[in-house]
Order: C-alpha cells, then structure tokens, then sequence
C-alpha cells in the first residue's frame, strides 16, 4: 500500500514538473521552452541548438522534430530526478511498412511502456495519374513516438502517440508523345519533363494494437508485432515543367488541375496503415 502511495506521489510529481518545465509557445517567429514565466532560449540547451524554428514547409518539420527531441529528452530527465521507473530498458530493430530502422522501448509505470523509433526505406516505381506515366521516388523517414498501455495480464497492448513525417515524395514524367494536362494537350516539346513534389502532415496522430512486451522478463530475446493507423493528412501536389513553355498562364492553370487530379488519387492514404515487425533484446 505504502509502495502504492509512493508511485501515485512520484507519478504526481513527475507530471506537476513537466507542466511547469516544458511549455512550448511561439513568439515573434521565435520557439521557446518555457518554465515558469522563464524563457529557455533553444540556443542555452546545449552546442548547435538553433535558436530560431522556422513554421511551414519542411524546414519547419525538421525543426519541430528538433523541439520535439528536447521536451522528450527533458521529460525523461525530469522524471528521472523525480524517481520514476525507467529501469528496464529494450533495444530492437524494426521492419514494416514504415521502413527499416530500430527502437527503443523504457518503462513508464506499471503497465505502461514508452517507444521510439526510427524508420526509413528508399523506394523508386512507375505509378499512372491521369494516363500519364510518371516515376515515383519516395523516400521514408519517420521517427515514431508511443505510449504503450498493456490492459491485461499478458502481452496485448494499445498504443498511441506521433509520427514525425519526414518523408519526400518526387515525381518525374517525361512523355514522348503529346499529352493532356488539365484540359489540353501539350506536345514534349513543350514541357520538356513534368516534375513535381507531394507531402503531407508533418506530424500524424497514430493508433494501433500490439502484442508482447519487450521488457517482460520471459528471456532477453523475442518479438513484437504491431498493427495501426497513421493520420497523416490530405496531399499536397506541386508540379511544374522544365520546357519553354513553363511560365505559360494556360499551361499554370493546368498543371493546377493536375495537381487537384493527383490528390484526389494520393487521399486515399491519408490514413497510412502502420505494420510491423521487431526484434528486442531487453538489458
């Protein structure tokens, strides 16, 4: 009971702290972590920490990760301080539709575990939007942060937290015969090659179900398996072409009729089915 009590408090305290501590607030295009009414300059938190974040596109997204990283590593380091748990440990590597890469899995309480991971996978395949042919290159990079809650006796599991999208998505078509953008068509002369890019959220809510528990005491070795969805939003489509007829307001307008074309075709993956596979080893 005493055992009790002290968890609840140490648990409370943890979490009193971490309120207190990390405050994430944007100021004059400025990112911050906050304690108290006391702003932690980025820059202070340690050697090559950029102390400006920029908010949109990609850049952004790096630097949201950046922010992200730091209020985990300082979750960890607070709560630390304060006694809680994180005494069990597992290292793993991952394969699934997200990639290759690895994972680290840390106690959070009884019954509840934290995971990181890293993915990433390189892909290059031939895919059609609206007849015309184009080469798609993706390129996987997603680092993935859970909650795992294990609700019964045993090694079922629920999980939720983010996916980090740094994926990047290329197309690249070069047509040898004219052919239709938006409503006309256009010889290769033309548009020489239709490029373009797609992405979307930077950051994706993720639920999922699992099975087993890396930091069970049923052996060092083992794995895990996982099944979810990512919520990763509706595309963005950018295409241009690289011909002498680029800067034409015809040709614009219809490229943005293309790029509605291709969304449409890309939204039905905006929810991301998230499989995988891992290999532990518990310390």
């Amino acid at each position: 009971m005493n055992k009790a009590h002290e968890m609840r408090g140490i648990a409370g305290g943890c979490h009193q702290q971490i309120a207190y501590l990390l405050q994430l607030t944007r100021a004059g295009g400025e990112a911050y972590l906050v304690a108290g009414s006391e702003r932690i300059v980025p820059g202070c938190l340690g050697p090559g920490f950029d102390s400006r974040f920029a908010w949109e596109g990609r850049r952004g997204m790096r630097h949201s990760l950046r922010v992200t990283l730091t209020v985990v590593v300082a979750i960890l380091a607070v709560c630390g301080r304060a006694g809680a748990a994180f005494d069990k440990w597992a290292l793993g590597f991952k394969t699934g539709t997200l990639g290759l890469g690895g994972e680290l899995t840390t106690s959070l309480a009884p019954n509840v575990n934290l995971r990181g991971s890293i993915q990433w996978l390189d892909l290059d395949f031939d895919v059609e939007f609206d007849d015309i042919d184009y080469d798609v290159d993706v390129d996987f990079f997603n680092p993935l942060l859970l909650v795992d809650w294990y609700p019964f006796q045993g090694g079922f599991r629920v999980s939720g937290g983010l996916l980090f999208n740094g994926s990047d998505i290329s197309l690249d078509a070069t047509p040898s015969e004219a052919i239709e953008i938006g409503d006309r068509y256009y010889a290769p002369a033309e548009i020489g090659s239709l490029r373009g890019e797609s992405d979307f959220d930077d950051i994706a809510p993720y639920v999922g179900i699992g099975f087993s528990n890396p930091l069970s005491r049923n052996g060092h070795w083992g794995f895990t398996a996982d099944a979810g969805v990512a919520f990763i939003g509706s595309p963005n489509v950018d295409l241009r072409v690289t011909g002498p007829s680029a800067a034409d307001p015809e040709l614009l307008a219809d490229l943005a009729k293309e790029e509605r074309e291709i969304e449409d075709d890309l939204d039905k993956v905006r929810f991301y089915p998230v499989l995988s596979l891992t290999l532990y080893y518990r310390f």
